[in-house]
């Protein structure tokens, strides 16, 4: 797993997949992290899996989320709603 350290910070920015960046989104919506916790979340489960897997930084995945496209909620029904 590799993370972008301050070393990096000067170069270009790294590529990661839409997958990448929408499973960290996923992860910080599901569990209400923030998204640094969802980074953590995301190489911890990883290196759990014995996966080599580049984790997209919360600041790029910031950003990405920017540029893809929203996901509507579906509306809930109206009136009243018995659960059994």
């Amino acid at each position: 797993m590799e993370r972008c350290t301050a070393r990096d910070a000067g170069r270009a920015e790294r590529s990661y997949s839409g997958t990448a960046i929408q499973t960290c989104l996923m992860l910080h919506t599901a569990f209400k992290l923030a998204l640094r916790q969802a980074e953590d979340l995301m190489m911890s489960v990883a290196e759990l899996l014995g996966c080599e897997l580049a984790v997209p930084d919360h600041t790029t995945v910031s950003r990405r989320a920017m540029k893809l496209p929203s996901i509507a909620r579906a509306a809930l029904p109206e009136g009243r709603r018995c659960m059994w």
